[in-house]
């Protein structure tokens, strides 16, 4: 049942009727969504298997522990408000319904602005079978230690406000992990060092972050076909605080650079994309900029 483009603003009473009968309940589209749909009676379809995307901003606490009895979702998609994440009361029903869906493969978690979602940093028994975690807006100070224990998981999309060692190595040691979209929130003391070990399965790199201070050593991400960097044009950055060891990328075929059009003449927009054009230029690879 797909009602997303509809006028309907309110499920009817009766779609409880079907709580033997449907799979898949198509509310909202994925990040923004305009005048959602009020899913009252959703938690009693107990036979869903997607779920996405569903409002919960405006939902009780009982609300959101309920749809943990839903223990046949594979795919859920959800909006999540910087009240929710305030509130202790909805960050253990959310905890709670997590550690209860066994079957999960796909989690998608679209935050309002500013949230932290450092209480999901600690999740006992996440579901182990989850191939998709994506969280956007919101933020964690580290990645969640749980995440490692996940070996089918090859999507995750997650924010950080804290420069911390272990962050990739964590990620690095997720065996199957074909697509990262990292953001960093935060000004690096230091680069950011892409060891040649791990990462073993990535074609795909997206780093979101204020200076693109990333060093990958040499046989960094074998498989990485393309590299993406959104970044500010941060007047600290220097010749230095630029990516490096872009030619060890050897499967690298695309580098895309995303920066605001009136930081164009920056300096140091300027500083950075030299260097990744000099680094492009002298790939074994024909590597498009």
């Amino acid at each position: 049942l797909d009602l997303r483009g509809t006028q309907i603003r309110q499920l009817p009473k009766k779609i409880v009727g079907l709580r033997s009968t449907l799979r898949a309940l198509l509310l909202g589209s994925e990040g923004m969504i305009n005048n959602p749909i009020a899913p009252a009676g959703v938690q009693h379809l107990h036979m869903l298997s997607t779920l996405a995307t569903i409002d919960l901003s405006e939902q009780p606490a009982s609300f959101v522990e309920a749809l943990g009895a839903m223990e046949n979702l594979r795919v859920l998609a959800i909006t999540w408000s910087f009240h929710q994440s305030s509130d202790g009361t909805y960050r253990e029903a959310l905890r709670s319904s997590i550690r209860k869906w066994k079957s999960l493969k796909s989690l998608t978690i679209h935050c309002g602005l500013g949230c932290s979602m450092e209480f999901l940093g600690v999740l006992p028994n996440p579901p182990k079978d989850l191939e998709k975690f994506k969280v956007t807006a919101g933020r964690f100070v580290t990645i969640p230690k749980w995440i490692r224990v996940l070996k089918l998981l090859s999507f995750v999309q997650i924010t950080i406000c804290r420069q911390h060692t272990d962050d990739m190595h964590i990620l690095g040691q997720l065996r199957n992990l074909e697509c990262l979209v990292l953001g960093l929130d935060f000004f690096p003391e230091e680069a950011i060092v892409i060891e040649s070990a791990g990462f073993p399965e990535l074609q795909r790199f997206s780093v979101d972050c204020l200076v693109p201070w990333l060093t990958f050593r040499t046989g960094a991400m074998r498989k990485l076909t393309y590299l993406q960097l959104k970044f500010l044009s941060c007047p600290a950055s220097s010749q230095t605080s630029v990516p490096s060891g872009i030619g060890s990328l050897q499967s690298l075929t695309e580098v895309a650079l995303c920066y605001y059009k009136r930081y164009s003449d920056s300096p140091n927009v300027k500083v950075v994309e030299k260097a990744v054009r000099e680094a492009v230029a002298g790939h074994d690879n024909q590597v498009d900029l």
